[in-house]
């Protein structure tokens, strides 16, 4: 029996959900070291919807590909506000498609992650399933084409 190998959109799916999640581990330590007030919840949002948004070439070794995600305090100048972006990701599928009540959930469920984060536990929610739950819900509306990962433990950031 053939053994299946993911294909080429599995791979960079796998690499923007590694990208997104160091950008959140960074907003995570960041609150947890800084504050709430140190890093606009809004402006990560932002940062997260147009990484998952991003076109990234299958023809890209992997490796190449999540190194070239910049840094967290680069993404800030970068990004519109989250509306927007959040606006670009559903573009990408469906332009048709509502966001209003993706904004909501997504806002309150990061908003509520920070909020911890920032009373000094920064895993605690733990970030990748924070990131887990941001995409069970850009999945419900269908502003990404793939579930989460299950979220029994960290994806593998290798």
């Amino acid at each position: 029996m053939a053994q299946w190998k993911p294909g080429p959109f599995d791979v960079v799916w796998r690499d923007k959900i590694d990208a997104t999640l160091r950008i959140l581990q960074s907003a995570a330590d960041a609150w947890a070291l800084k504050g709430r007030d140190s890093l606009s919840a809004e402006m990560v949002l932002a940062v997260l919807f147009r990484l998952l948004a991003a076109k990234w070439s299958e023809f890209d070794r992997s490796s190449d590909r999540v190194e070239k995600v910049r840094p967290l305090r680069e993404w800030l100048w970068l990004v519109d506000a989250p509306d927007e972006e959040c606006l670009r990701l559903a573009r990408r599928h469906n332009p048709t498609l509502p966001t209003d009540a993706a904004l909501v959930e997504t806002r309150e469920l990061l908003g509520s992650a920070a909020d911890s984060w920032a009373a000094g536990h920064p895993e605690t929610p733990p970030t990748h399933m924070v990131l887990s739950g941001l995409l069970a819900v850009l999945f419900r509306y269908r502003l990404v084409s793939r579930p989460p990962p299950r979220a029994e433990g960290p994806p593998s950031t290798e």
